[in-house]
């Protein structure tokens, strides 16, 4: 609900984080990430991007704009569900080794 007030893609996108820019893959890598901000989504949109990887998870124009990305909050069962899948990943590779 929070990506489509924000105007983002869904959470099963490419980049599902409602306050950064990183891609899914790179969401364990904490120290190097991009804000989101409603100044580049707007650049964004009106670019036009192509690319499945240069439009940054930005969907539309959003509908609330006085809220800045980072009052949002990520409910608790999808960053409990993130959460254990990475600690299965971190499991599995443990035993594997």
């Amino acid at each position: 609900m929070s990506s489509i007030v924000l105007g983002l893609y869904s959470a099963n996108s490419n980049f599902p984080c409602l306050w950064c820019e990183v891609q899914k893959e790179n969401l364990y890598k904490i120290e190097h990430f991009t804000l989101r901000s409603f100044e580049k989504q707007k650049k964004v949109i009106s670019i036009g991007a192509k690319t499945k990887d240069s439009h940054f998870g930005y969907k539309t124009s959003p509908i609330i704009t006085g809220i800045p990305h980072s009052n949002f909050f990520i409910d608790l069962l999808h960053l409990f569900l993130r959460i254990s899948d990475v600690l299965f990943e971190l499991l599995v590779s443990d035993l594997a080794t």
